[in-house]
């Protein structure tokens, strides 16, 4: 079964000014993904989101099949240098390993800096959102005040995750806080920072 694209594509710090030097128009991830031509996504790199762009092609092939004009599109000298990184991200991989090639172009770069974390909550931390949906005594369960609380006290979703269980938590945090934030939004407390955000909400 194909896996499903997300609006969001993360990728390498490495590969971050070729992106933007529009070098490399294209990225290259093991595993066959359901995603039409003309949809449009947000590119992310060294924690941050660098700006908007829209598939402007999409194949699967299999890893032998790839060729010296995808390793190029894709930011690479030939196949055997995007092998080798495919190889360093992926770990072993058969010839016969299923790859989607999605190419893309850039809409939109984003002039400020916008960290990926800040972007999930309209250009507000976290610990903002949190504050805000306590202050204004959101419709919450018990059980969500008091993670809100924790994420206060801790300052990170990631050290609220640990202290609640495990790391595996932080879906759940990121869950309520995007279900906060959606409530601040819808009920004008608050403006998203971040224009572009509007529209995806």
């Amino acid at each position: 079964m194909p896996k499903k694209f997300r609006k969001h594509l993360f990728f390498d710090g490495r590969y971050a000014e070729k992106i933007l030097k529009e070098e490399k128009t294209s990225t290259i991830r093991v595993g066959k993904y359901s995603i039409k031509k003309g949809r449009s996504f947000y590119i992310h790199a060294r924690g941050h989101v660098l700006g908007k762009a829209v598939v402007t092609n999409v194949k699967i092939k299999h890893l032998k099949e790839l060729t010296d004009e995808d390793a190029k599109r894709d930011g690479f000298k030939n196949k055997k240098e995007l092998l080798k990184a495919l190889k360093k991200h992926y770990g072993k991989l058969d010839k016969d390993t299923p790859v989607t090639i999605i190419e893309f172009k850039i809409q939109d770069k984003f002039k400020d800096e916008i960290s990926s974390a800040d972007f999930a909550y309209g250009g507000y931390k976290a610990t903002e959102i949190a504050k805000l949906a306590l202050t204004h005594d959101l419709d919450l369960s018990e059980k969500e005040k008091e993670i809100l609380k924790t994420l206060l006290s801790t300052g990170s979703i990631r050290k609220t995750a640990r202290q609640i269980g495990s790391l595996n938590k932080r879906f759940m945090i990121r869950k309520i806080l995007k279900k906060v934030f959606n409530t601040l939004v819808k009920e004008n407390i608050i403006t998203p920072k971040i224009k572009r955000y509007e529209e995806d909400i």
